[in-house]
């Protein structure tokens, strides 16, 4: 909600945003509040820093591949990537220690959020704990961010698309009052959206990498012990010898389809799947499916001028990640009446 009235902000200036730094923000603040109650990460700036240098990083390095380099660090990627790490941890340890003061101080303490849970666990080492809080920061925010910033791209590439979205919301929200959680399910045509998302731009490009602990044959190939097998997550929603017409954007492919995305039909795994699948993966849905319809239907969102959906592009840049090569900014103002966003407690400049 705070982001959507900084959007509105910017948008009554009649300056264009980049939507994916306020993507990131948005989640980075909701991961955050569910793992540290009140947002301690979110609006410390020097975590901040430390979560962008983070995701930010190429973690695909050549000394995984040759061993032996590694003393050398030829690329000085090792290094970066250890003082990075040495910073979280310094700022882990802050937040768990003010937590464990709090808890000490105040014997009123009732409130608990995941970080509470973790520390209940007292067999927990002090930095499994860090470490297992940063996985979870890290795919609950760039995952999802990204994957809003790509559905925004595509409606605006295709403006039938987008013009069909707010219709359906239209009809089945109304224009008196904002989306709401339990409307998602009643939304075909968002969730297709969303279906189509992941399939042409999942999250991530390669699945968690499996490690083969003896010699076997998959699907006709001989898979050696002590091997690391990837899957790529990326090629398989692209195959087009599953997908007709693969790169196209069409949502309506789902329509009357039995395969979607969580995982049991192997024509798209944006997720994975098995005993390994993203532990995240229905909250992500919610949480795209939710940010996303809050977007089409309460705001307006308007190009650069002097540009159109022709000049919207797709190239692409990979790390823990796949997003945007080049930025999307938008200007974002409001689409409804000014009492529907006064009722949902936001504070909207203009109104």
């Amino acid at each position: 909600m705070k982001t959507m009235s900084a959007a509105f902000e910017e948008g009554h200036a009649n300056r264009y945003i980049s939507f994916a730094d306020i993507m990131h923000e948005q989640f980075m603040s909701i991961t955050t509040r569910m793992m540290f109650r009140r947002g301690a990460g979110a609006h410390n700036q020097d975590f901040i820093k430390t979560m962008i240098e983070i995701t930010s990083a190429d973690f695909f390095l050549l000394e995984d591949f040759f061993p032996l380099l590694k003393l050398l660090d030829l690329s000085g990627k090792i290094k970066k990537l250890k003082m990075t790490a040495e910073k979280y941890s310094d700022i882990m340890e802050s937040i768990i220690d003010n937590r464990l003061k709090e808890k000490t101080n105040s014997k009123s303490y009732n409130e608990e959020d995941f970080l509470d849970v973790l520390l209940a666990m007292s067999d927990f080492p002090r930095d499994q704990l860090k470490y297992l809080l940063l996985d979870i920061i890290i795919a609950g925010t760039d995952t999802s961010s990204e994957t809003i910033v790509w559905a925004m791209t595509e409606l605006l590439r295709h403006p039938n698309i987008m013009e069909r979205l707010q219709i359906e919301l239209d009809d089945v929200i109304g224009k008196e009052r904002l989306v709401e959680e339990a409307d998602l399910q009643k939304l075909e045509y968002l969730q297709a959206v969303v279906k189509e998302t992941l399939r042409l731009h999942p999250g991530v490009v390669l699945g968690i990498p499996h490690f083969s602990k003896e010699a076997t044959k998959v699907a006709g190939y001989d898979i050696p012990a002590n091997t690391r097998v990837i899957l790529n997550l990326y090629a398989i929603g692209r195959d087009h010898k599953v997908w007709e017409n693969p790169l196209k954007f069409d949502p309506s492919r789902f329509f009357n389809s039995p395969i979607n995305v969580k995982g049991q039909h192997f024509e798209v795994l944006p997720f994975s799947s098995g005993r390994r699948i993203c532990p995240g993966m229905n909250l992500a849905l919610v949480s795209v499916a939710y940010n996303l319809a809050q977007l089409v239907h309460a705001c307006s969102i308007s190009l650069p001028e002097g540009l159109t959906h022709l000049d919207v592009d797709v190239e692409e840049k990979f790390g823990l990640t796949v997003g945007k090569q080049n930025p999307l900014n938008l200007l974002i103002t409001r689409r409804l009446a000014s009492d529907v966003y006064r009722k949902a407690g936001l504070n909207v400049i203009g109104q």
